[in-house]
């Protein structure tokens, strides 16, 4: 936002516009508890490119879209693990970060600002 007055005025708006800073979306996925065998939730980068993550209790092996969370026994692990599953998505854009006041929330951080960035994460 800028100031204006009444009158004739010469703004450079082009000048205004290049120092407006385009935020990111952010958005968060708490865990309080461990989730079901194929519990799942879905991405979205501001490309349209989603990715659908699914939680696998019959095994601690990761594979592409399934995370292995048969041994983890707190919200916690689990975390972790979404974490570093997200993270590997490169063509997602979009960053996961334990949070740091509680480790049972994953936050998330959209790479592209603006109302692009502004997408859903749907769990099913």
């Amino acid at each position: 936002s800028f100031n204006s007055e009444a009158g004739v005025q010469d703004y450079d708006l082009q000048t205004i516009l290049e120092s407006v800073t385009s935020s990111v979306a952010t958005a968060s996925l708490t865990f309080s508890g461990l989730p079901a065998n194929e519990d799942s939730f879905t991405l979205e980068n501001s490309d349209g490119f989603s990715k659908t993550f699914s939680f696998n209790t019959n095994t601690d092996v990761d594979e592409d879209e399934s995370i292995g969370i048969q041994s983890e026994t707190t919200a916690a692990g689990v975390v972790t693990k979404v974490v570093s599953m997200i993270n590997a998505a490169s063509l997602l854009n979009i960053t996961a970060n334990v949070n740091s006041s509680d480790t049972a929330i994953v936050d998330l951080t959209q790479s592209v600002g603006g109302n692009s960035g502004n997408k859903w994460v749907k769990r099913y």
